[in-house]
């Protein structure tokens, strides 16, 4: 799952975002 991936690597993306990408689940 490419989300996983975000999760692991916040990093690449702000926290905001991340709980975006989870959110459009």
């Amino acid at each position: 799952d490419p989300n996983l991936h975000f999760v692991e690597s916040p990093a690449l993306a702000p926290p905001e975002v991340t709980i975006d990408m989870v959110t459009q689940q």
